[in-house]
């Protein structure tokens, strides 16, 4: 197990999936045989295999022993993003919720949030999208122009053009060197398109 550690700290995947195999096969302590399923399954994750990851950390996370060890307090925040991955936004958004409610983490919870309102963004479900991307934004750290942005997206798939520009151009104001800058002018000039407004189209397609 340790030395699978090793090997995945040092990105050979492959490597330490094969070690963290012996470790299941062959240790005598339970934990150990715990803990290497959890991190053989994060080592899938990184191979971009969602499927066999996902399958290793839901039987990590039924095993009674699992509950002694440090990963576990992880496993539902890891089968939320594998599940993200192979775009089962339902059961993504569900187990996102499901750590959330435990999450001693302040930095993985507010990542949760902004990944519960990608959920519901993929799903449509805009108006349950904005409360989870507006937690991000009153945290104001990481990522709160992409959670701005994706508020004003969700006014717009709502209907609601003028909360839409109203978001756009609070972003535009506050988020002066963010990567996100022309995508945001770029919608502006979109929105003002379907008002009818072809001067501020005009000056925000320009920017």
């Amino acid at each position: 197990f340790l030395y699978g550690s090793q090997l995945f700290k040092d990105q050979q995947y492959a490597k330490a999936i094969e070690n963290f195999n012996l470790s299941v096969e062959n240790s005598s302590n339970s934990k150990f045989k715990s803990r290497a399923l959890f991190w053989k399954a994060e080592a899938l994750y990184r191979l971009k295999n969602y499927e066999e990851a996902l399958n290793n950390f839901k039987i990590f996370s039924e095993i009674e022993e699992s509950k002694e060890t440090i990963e576990y307090d992880m496993v539902l925040y890891h089968m939320a993003y594998t599940y993200f991955q192979l775009k089962d936004y339902n059961q993504s958004g569900g187990y996102f919720n499901e750590f959330i409610a435990i999450a001693k983490n302040e930095k993985l919870l507010y990542d949760s949030y902004l990944r519960l309102g990608d959920c519901f963004f993929a799903l449509s479900s805009y108006f349950k999208a904005i409360p989870a991307y507006k937690k991000v934004i009153d945290r104001n750290d990481l990522d709160v122009d992409y959670a701005q942005l994706q508020i004003a997206f969700c006014y717009g798939y709502m209907g609601e053009t003028d909360k839409k520009i109203n978001a756009l151009n609070d972003f535009i104001e506050v988020h002066l060197k963010s990567t996100l800058r022309d995508d945001a002018f770029y919608e502006l000039g979109n929105s003002y398109v379907k008002l009818n407004n072809t001067d501020q189209a005009m000056s925000a397609y320009e920017e």
